[in-house]
């Protein structure tokens, strides 16, 4: 068996940087550039994969167990949700920290998709390159020793036109277009490439790094496994960049989505414990944050994590959120109950639970009854809005509205129930006697 030890670090400003090794797959380098890692338990058999996760009470900082406990459980159920969003950068005002702490749920999100076998997006400290040569696309030295980092005309590393010289791209990107937020319903080895297959005029793979994506036209949004995180900044959702490679990876070895060796994840939180696969703890000296993994190969260029260990630095200055900052309600629907086929409006609010990120919940909502039938919404100025459903068969419905937040609004959900009447057919049977004389009772017989 071959071993494959990784660090995977995200860093803060204040902190100096520790050595890493990273790619769009932990594993990946120059030397074994297709290298795809696939998380703890995968033998290139299919079906579900279940990580456990749990927290070592012990270290917590000012014994902040409880808090520290729920945002590992609101990470774990965002990455098991697998939801797609953007806007989810949340800065200043626009989120719920204070400006001097930085936020454990946005940096444990990110280290968790170490510990699933992503890397950073970017070149990152690993390089040993700086701010902003290090938001170029994530990749190896060439043959000549050292990185080539050129901005080219629009002056943003990290995007198409990046000259790049003889550097090894590591980076997954969508064939023939080359936007790091896609997400097409196929993600495989058909659709997804490492070399070649760049529009006409791209010179290089682009990731999705802030200023990249803005000037893409998407604005607050950044790939949650991008190195760099900032005091001050909210980012618990995840982009289309990071879930798009979880995706190749759960097509398995012959990287061909829908057959048998394709397999899902599932995070299970276990406790306050040090005994499972993903044990997360507060330790002194961490270099802030880190996910140290090891591994073993699978198959040819793929391999699979065998140990994972997430360590905090217990020195930093945390914020624990210890729950969604907005409520969402379904607030009516109507008619209930419908009739099926006979459309029904849904209408929803969403609010905040604290004071704080400034101004009224945004974005968008999307519900569904449970058995296929959805709509979606945006919010109005007020969080309010509604859409119409139409829902088949018959009995009780489950509605579930889910805000997928924006910016400092974190995701959240709620329910319903709608009924849904059998619907009815009324026959008249006969009416006798049949004719009947002016003022001569008969006789009705019908069926419902």
């Amino acid at each position: 068996m071959t071993s494959l030890p990784h660090r995977g670090l995200l860093l803060g400003l204040l902190l100096m940087p520790a050595w890493a090794q990273a790619g769009a797959f932990i594993f990946s380098d120059g030397s074994s550039p297709n290298l795809i890692a696939h998380p703890i338990g995968y033998l290139g058999v299919g079906g579900p994969r279940n990580v456990t996760v749990c927290l070592n009470p012990s270290g917590v900082p000012g014994g902040n167990v409880a808090a520290a406990e729920a945002s590992v459980q609101k990470v774990v159920a965002t990455w098991n949700a697998q939801r797609v969003s953007e806007r989810n950068l949340g800065l200043g005002t626009a989120n719920d920290l204070p400006s001097t702490q930085f936020d454990f749920e946005s940096v444990l999100l990110h280290e968790m998709g170490h510990c699933l076998g992503l890397a950073h997006p970017n070149l990152a400290s690993e390089s040993g390159l700086n701010d902003p040569q290090a938001n170029g696309t994530k990749s190896d030295v060439g043959s000549n020793g050292s990185f080539n980092v050129s901005a080219g005309s629009d002056g943003l590393f990290g995007s198409f036109d990046d000259a790049r010289g003889d550097d090894i791209n590591l980076y997954w990107y969508r064939r023939n277009v080359n936007r790091p937020l896609e997400f097409p319903a196929i993600i495989d080895g058909s659709t997804f490439a490492r070399t070649g297959n760049l529009p006409a005029g791209h010179n290089f793979a682009a990731n999705a790094d802030r200023q990249v994506l803005a000037a893409l036209g998407t604005a607050n949004t950044e790939s949650v496994m991008q190195q760099l995180t900032f005091h001050d900044e909210a980012q618990r959702r995840l982009t289309g960049e990071d879930l798009s490679t979880i995706r190749l990876g759960r097509s398995g070895v012959d990287m061909v989505q829908g057959t048998a060796d394709d397999y899902t994840i599932t995070l299970e939180y276990v406790g306050r414990t040090s005994s499972c696969d993903v044990d997360i703890a507060f330790v002194s000296g961490a270099g802030f944050a880190f996910c140290s993994v090891g591994g073993a190969i699978v198959a040819t260029n793929h391999a699979r994590i065998t140990t994972a260990d997430i360590r905090m630095d217990s020195g930093a200055n945390w914020f624990f959120s210890t729950g969604p900052n907005t409520q969402t309600t379904i607030t009516s629907d109507s008619p209930d109950p419908s009739s099926p086929g006979q459309p029904y409006t849904v209408a929803v609010s969403v609010t905040k639970t604290l004071s704080v990120p400034n101004g009224t919940p945004s974005g968008m909502v999307e519900i569904d009854d449970g058995q296929g039938a959805s709509c979606s919404l945006t919010l109005n100025g007020s969080g309010q809005g509604s859409c119409q459903l139409t829902s088949s068969g018959s009995g009780s419905r489950t509605l579930t509205a889910n805000y997928l937040g924006d910016l400092g609004f974190d995701a959240s959900s709620g329910t319903a129930t709608h009924g849904l009447g059998v619907p009815t057919t009324t026959a008249i049977l006969s009416d006798l006697p049949d004719p009947s004389v002016v003022g001569q009772p008969y006789n009705v017989q019908i069926q419902v």
